[in-house]
């Protein structure tokens, strides 16, 4: 046995064992993903993995200096247990200049409505299930 397939294996027990339902699959993260690719800015997250205690990063409060890695980071999509995106980017203008921020919040919310992807809004950020049990919240 490969080690994906035992990362599979171990992910598919956590799911058993938390009494957790499937409510994304690979095509619906590919859709995601693509269709964030193509806004302004890449989107900062944490993630939840089914084989891991903490999101990462455990620190996720604003203001946030750096974009979400979509290509290489979120992966694999059987393991998410959520992802958390923070639709705003803050950037430094220099040592006389406030800090400024980027905003897709609206852009990122319509993809979500338009893609059906299960999702919970808190504090104008958006969690993404990959599973979820019967306590979830969903729009």
């Amino acid at each position: 046995m490969n080690t994906f397939s035992k990362i599979r294996e171990r992910v598919l027990m956590r799911v058993s064992e938390n009494g957790l339902v499937s409510v994304m699959n690979d095509t619906k993260w590919m859709k995601l993903i693509d269709r964030i690719k193509l806004l302004n800015f890449l989107p900062p997250y944490q993630i939840k993995n089914l084989l891991s205690d903490l999101p990462y990063p455990e620190d996720f409060n604003d203001p946030i200096y750096y974009l979400g890695d979509y290509s290489e980071g979120i992966l694999p999509f059987y393991a998410i247990e959520w992802i958390l995106i923070n639709p705003k980017y803050y950037y430094t203008r220099g040592k006389l200049l406030n800090d400024g921020y980027k905003s897709v919040y609206n852009e990122l919310k319509q993809i979500l409505i338009e893609l059906k992807i299960p999702y919970h809004e808190e504090n104008s950020m958006f969690y993404i299930y990959g599973y979820i049990n019967s306590n979830t919240k969903l729009s």
